[in-house]
C-alpha cells in the first residue's frame, strides 16, 4: 500500500482582518482518511508556532493565521487545494 504525504505551508498576501495586518498560513493535509491523525498532529502544532508568533507581536508586525485544505489522502485534491489556496484574495 503506497501511501501519500502531501503537507505544504506556504504563506499568502498580507490581508487586512479585524484592523490588523494577517499573513495567511495555508496548511494541505489528509484530515480525515488514513493519514488524518498525522494531519491533526501537523494542525496543532502549526497553531501552538502561530499562536506563540503571534504573542510576540507576530512577523513584522503582522499577525498569522493557519488556513486548512484538506485533501483526503488524494493527491489530485491536493494539487487542486494548493492552486485553490494560491487563488485566493489577499
Amino acid at each position: 500500500m503506497l501511501l501519500v504525504f502531501d503537507l505544504i505551508f506556504f504563506i499568502l498576501q498580507p490581508v487586512q482582518a479585524s484592523g490588523e495586518n494577517t499573513l495567511l498560513i495555508g496548511l494541505d493535509a489528509d484530515m480525515s482518511s488514513g493519514s488524518a491523525q498525522a494531519g491533526v498532529a501537523i494542525e496543532r502544532g502549526a497553531l501552538i508556532s502561530i499562536e506563540e508568533i503571534n504573542q510576540k507581536g507576530g512577523v513584522v508586525g503582522h499577525f498569522l493565521k493557519q488556513v486548512v485544505n484538506v485533501h483526503r489522502g488524494n493527491p489530485a485534491r491536493g494539487i487542486d487545494n494548493i492552486n485553490e489556496l494560491g487563488k485566493m484574495d489577499k
